[in-house]
């Protein structure tokens, strides 16, 4: 008998590991969102019911918290509160988050642990999450090994990691994604204050990424920074328009020649 999902929030990642989910066979019973408004929208995708409060649901196999990470405890606790007098076998508990430990999911009443997709998603852009890494993680063999099947399940680039690991992944993916993303951000608002167009830039932003995919980083590091060109640098601050420019190039520029 197929295992049945409560998922619990109707922003990207949910939307995204709940339809991912369902085309793996798994039964997405219940979408919970403090918007019922959202909450039946995705419900409507998944074809299944929808509800604003874990108090009207009904008990599932397991329980998917994909929300906010400051929510994550809360949500844990009003489903501690919903299963407390359910006798039947203890749900399986999980959540999404990259930072947040297990900790916050434990109670003797469920099993628990982490299943975290390793990916910038968007609700309204589809996801193949079969090469998406998935990491997973319980500190209980047994639910380890069934968080692993439903992570096998989904891609073909599962790993476990502990807390402590995940976290560091989850820092090291903000650097990769976030603050890359940022950088070329400044870039392109340089690029439209002295009216030039940032596609003069795209040949060198891809020969970047081409090299990482062979090369470590800090042995393709270029620039003045690196040769700790001070004339060139105190001229690039000289012409930076904002204060937060120079405040993140000086940042960088420091951490680039301390290495």
């Amino acid at each position: 008998m197929k295992k049945t999902i409560t998922l619990i929030g109707s922003g990207n990642v949910a939307t995204q590991l709940g339809l991912a989910l369902q085309r793996n066979d798994f039964v997405i019973h219940q979408v919970v969102s403090k918007s019922l408004v959202n909450a039946k929208k995705l419900a409507n995708k998944l074809n299944c019911k929808a509800f604003n409060s874990i108090e009207k649901t009904t008990p599932t196999d397991i329980y998917l918290i994909a929300v906010n990470d400051d929510a994550i405890q809360i949500v844990a606790q009003q489903i501690h509160q919903l299963i407390k007098n359910n006798t039947a076998k203890k749900p399986l508990l999980m959540h999404t988050s990259g930072s947040v430990t297990v900790d916050v999911l434990k109670n003797k009443n469920c099993e628990c642990g982490i299943l975290y997709p390793l990916q910038t998603i968007k609700k309204n852009e589809a996801v193949d999450f079969i090469n998406v890494p998935i990491i997973y993680f319980s500190e209980n063999k047994t639910t380890l090994k069934s968080i692993q099947a439903i992570a096998q399940k989904l891609s073909n680039n599962s790993i476990k990691l502990n807390d402590e690991q995940r976290m560091a992944l989850h820092i090291a993916a903000v650097f990769t994604n976030n603050f890359t993303n940022h950088m070329v951000a400044i870039a392109q608002s340089i690029c439209k204050k002295n009216k030039i167009s940032f596609e003069l830039l795209q040949p060198l932003l891809a020969e970047t990424l081409e090299k990482l995919k062979t090369k470590k980083a800090a042995e393709v590091q270029t620039g003045p920074a690196k040769r700790n060109d001070k004339a060139t640098i105190n001229r690039h601050l000289q012409f930076l328009k904002t204060l937060s420019e120079q405040k993140v190039y000086t940042a960088v520029t420091n951490s680039i020649i301390q290495q």
